[in-house]
């Protein structure tokens, strides 16, 4: 989250303050009284069904001022008990600029207790937390933040449910987009996780406030550049001649500059004139690619992730029940701690209600085994068989199978929903549903894709 400037006039966080509090509760608050006038320890108030809820903003900048802050509440509080003699006072709300301290709330909630008061503390995070969050109130108070705003048509698919590791490569990426060349290339094999690392950083990038980047934008790689960016870009849409689409695109994208992070998923087949456009196009670059090298781009490669962080998805997807930790280390191995390979088995272990040891033992019944998995191995024929294996370990039947072999002829881009239906000639959207369920196809509002 964005860190916003704190304000130094105490009348201006009044304002925030009320603002804020109208967000959070849902209710119409008022700033009560001005400065020098008897407010009874209150500065905004709202009123509803006869009840009332209060706040005291106090705007302590000094890091060091907890003492005089906490004296400062207390002295309010007691003005605020001795007017609640009837009970009127729902909730006292205590805002203050000062950075979250547990000492500064626990003295002020265990204070509000002795004097019957239902007491709330918000410090600047959670103010600022509330600010960030909503695009008018940051507007109003801080009209010179802005949010990332995306340039590029398609949906992008969600984050996985359970996303874990990886903050070494996350760190690498964003350190060479923010103050490297600006173009980085995630690397590795295929199920590493490089399309979920790179989302991982879109949204965060995406829903930052005011941060490095000005535009965000996020492609499916189609073949080549040129037909990646076709009708991929909000400005350039309705041109309708690809090579007119790619001028104008790589214009506008130029004009950016620097104030663009763009990242261009998938592009396992990019050609050495594309990896030339690729370098010029003047903006940051994200790229994702099985490619272990492109000109003028700086490598993060991604490797197998750690045994820790594999059993933590498996026994994520396998939810309940009581998990053979030995098993589980085995079939992780077996996996060769791929993530999309780690995520198949433990999905397949649990539409078949297999425990841990049961589905290792199927695993060494057909010889799967992927624990040697290396570049090399995996552009043979040793993977492909093993995800053969895999096909017959999650029990896919042969229309499904069919569906997948059809889905692998097209790139990996979305296919809307009846259209996917109709060209994999299905009646209901059953058996692709299955897949997603069990991982194999990917989903997104409308949209089908295949894995990458």
């Amino acid at each position: 989250m964005m860190k916003l400037p704190k304000t130094e006039s105490p009348e201006e966080f009044e304002k925030i303050c009320r603002d804020v509090l109208c967000i959070k509760y849902n209710l119409e608050f008022d700033l009560y009284g001005g400065r020098g006038e008897n407010q009874d320890g209150v500065d905004i108030r709202a009123e509803q069904n006869g009840k009332k809820t209060v706040a005291q903003c106090k705007n302590y900048l000094k890091p060091n001022s907890s003492k005089s802050l906490i004296e400062s509440f207390t002295k309010d509080m007691k003005a605020v008990a001795d007017t609640n003699k009837n009970g009127v006072i729902e909730k006292f709300i205590a805002m203050t600029s000062h950075d979250r301290n547990t000492t500064v709330e626990d003295e002020i909630l265990a204070f509000g207790k002795t004097l019957g008061l239902n007491t709330k503390v918000l410090f600047w995070d959670n103010i600022e937390e509330i600010i960030c969050g909503d695009i008018a109130l940051l507007r109003t108070h801080y009209p010179f933040f802005r949010k990332c705003e995306l340039v590029t048509t398609g949906s992008i698919r969600k984050m996985s449910s359970f996303f874990v590791g990886r903050e070494s490569e996350l760190d690498s990426i964003k350190k060479i987009v923010e103050s490297g060349n600006g173009a980085a290339l995630v690397t590795g094999i295929g199920g590493m996780g490089k399309t979920e690392i790179c989302r991982k950083l879109f949204y965060m990038y995406e829903g930052e406030v005011g941060g490095k980047f000005r535009y965000i934008g996020w492609v499916e790689w189609n073949g080549s550049l040129q037909n990646t960016f076709y009708r991929s870009f909000l400005k350039t849409l309705d041109i309708e001649k690809v090579d007119e689409s790619f001028i104008a695109t790589k214009r506008d994208i130029a004009k950016f500059g620097s104030d663009l992070l763009l990242f261009i998923d998938g592009a396992n087949d990019i050609s050495p004139d594309d990896q030339i456009e690729l370098a010029s196009l003047g903006c940051k670059v994200v790229v994702s690619s099985r490619h272990g090298r492109i000109d003028r781009f700086e490598a993060v490669h991604t490797c197998a992730m750690s045994e820790e962080h594999c059993t933590g998805i498996y026994k994520h997807i396998r939810e309940k029940g009581v998990r053979d930790n030995t098993a589980i280390s085995a079939i992780i191995e077996k996996a060769g701690r791929i993530t999309i390979v780690v995520e198949l088995l433990a999905k397949a272990a649990k539409a078949k209600k297999l425990s841990d040891s049961e589905m290792l033992a199927e695993l060494n019944a057909c010889g799967f085994d992927l624990s040697n998995i290396n570049e090399k191995i995996f552009e043979t024929k040793t993977f492909n068989q093993n995800m053969e294996k895999l096909f017959d370990i999650s029990g896919l039947n042969e229309k499904e199978r069919g569906i997948l072999k059809k889905f692998s002829l097209f790139p990996p881009i979305p296919l809307n929903h009846d259209i996917a239906k109709r060209w994999m000639e299905q009646e209901t959207f059953d058996l692709l549903d299955d897949l997603v369920n069990r991982s194999w196809l990917e989903e997104n509002d409308e949209e089908y894709s295949r894995l990458t």
